[in-house]
């Protein structure tokens, strides 16, 4: 009910502070008498007239998107999404010692609310008041209230919201442009990109938002690995032939071995998608999940006997490309939001990062330790961490119009 009371709050304000009504009641800036909200009871009231209201129901829809059609200018301001309330029911009673006076204030109210419709207004980042149907009037003469008796006019009004808010402030606007030569971006070594000490696996997550322009086999999109004797983890394309499904590879380098999970479909170009890859620290293949726009597609599992645990080692924590080494294929295309979890996202978390396809504020979130915008913050060359541990991104072989505003 919380978005109700924000709608509920919404109307209460547009009553009180009416000036048509205020002059009416009392002048110019006056306070429309005794306006409560809904928890108030009605007997405490030592003054005459009032106003009241009460939500009487609500249609949440808690639905999701964004608001602009597919192949639109990139908004380049805060993103709008659809609101969580679409209608509410609302009554606003009028309570007077004489009828004429009760019935004029009713009158002055149906007023306040049409001057609302299509107005734009709104409280904080409450929803905007789209339509304002006035359903009904009952008018009774009540004794029961504090002080004798009152007449009570009970207005019924459906409200209907624009169905739009801005989240926060939030949106993508820019994003890094890699060009499959030589391109990467250097995070550096630190332990905290680190997640296997030798013995034991901990959980850890990477997310990123891709628009790859083409994709070869053993292109790189993140990873933690500059060589042999130095191998972390990796987020590659590589299922042979062409290369266009994923792999989540975590590697022990003293021993040699790995843990895989590869998807077997194919990830489009010129497209974006949202590709997440979690590990619970088990030290199994089962453990591992990649996310595709927040779905697991089919997948196959590969254990190399002999797998015990990833090793903290120098390589650095990279983009594009494996800490700038050759044999690997630097990645070709937009990268986008790029963070890493100390934790093993789950489901429901993925799919609130995926956001129905607009990348969400990150701002907060349960495991984060590194949150790279890639543009919105920091200036060429450097890419600011927007998590809470500051390590910064070198952008390498670029120039400052590599960062772009094509976005999610």
């Amino acid at each position: 009910m919380s978005g109700a009371v924000t709608i509920g709050s919404t109307i209460y304000t547009q009553i009180k502070f009416d000036t048509t009504l205020q002059t009416y009641l009392g002048g110019a800036g006056a306070t429309i008498p005794r306006v409560y909200p809904e928890t108030v009871p009605l007997s405490v009231t030592k003054t005459f007239p009032y106003v009241t209201y009460q939500i009487v129901s609500n249609v949440p829809l808690n639905t999701k998107g964004h608001k602009g059609e597919p192949g639109a200018t990139a908004i380049t301001g805060p993103r709008f999404q659809r609101s969580p309330i679409d209608t509410i029911r609302v009554q606003v009673s009028c309570f007077s010692r004489t009828y004429k006076e009760a019935s004029e204030i009713a009158y002055y109210i149906r007023l306040a609310l049409d001057r609302a419709i299509g107005s734009g207004y709104t409280v904080g980042s409450g929803p905007v008041i789209d339509s304002i149907v006035y359903e009904g009037v009952t008018t009774q003469y009540e004794k029961d209230i504090k002080q004798g008796g009152v007449y009570h006019f009970a207005q019924d009004f459906m409200v209907r919201t624009i169905n739009t808010y801005v989240d926060s402030g939030f949106s993508s606007i820019y994003s890094i442009e890699f060009d499959g030569v030589d391109s990467w971006m250097d995070v550096g070594d630190k332990d905290i990109f680190s997640f296997g000490d030798g013995s034991t696996d901990s959980p850890f997550s990477l997310s990123c938002w891709i628009r790859p322009d083409a994709i070869a086999n053993n292109t790189i999109l993140l990873g933690k690995n500059s060589g042999t004797g130095t191998e972390e983890y990796e987020l590659r394309f590589g299922t042979g032939g062409s290369g266009n499904g994923l792999r989540f590879r975590l590697y022990d380098a003293s021993a040699g071995k790995y843990i895989q999970v590869r998807l077997d479909v194919f990830i489009p170009t010129s497209s974006w998608s949202h590709i997440v890859a979690t590990y619970d620290g088990s030290g199994e293949a089962s453990g591992i999940n990649i996310y595709v726009d927040s779905v697991i597609p089919f997948s196959t599992e590969l254990d190399q006997a002999g797998y015990v645990a990833m090793e903290n080692t120098a390589a650095p924590f990279s983009m594009g490309t494996l800490g700038g080494q050759g044999g690997m294929t630097f990645y070709n295309g937009y990268m986008d939001e790029v963070a890493m979890f100390d934790i093993a996202l789950s489901d429901t978390q993925v799919a609130a990062i995926y956001n129905s396809g607009t990348p969400a504020t990150l701002s907060g979130h349960t495991g984060l330790i590194g949150w790279w915008r890639m543009g919105e913050s920091g200036s060429y060359p450097t890419i600011n961490d927007s998590s809470t541990n500051n390590n910064t991104a070198t952008m390498t072989n670029m120039t400052s119009a590599d960062i772009t505003t094509v976005t999610p």
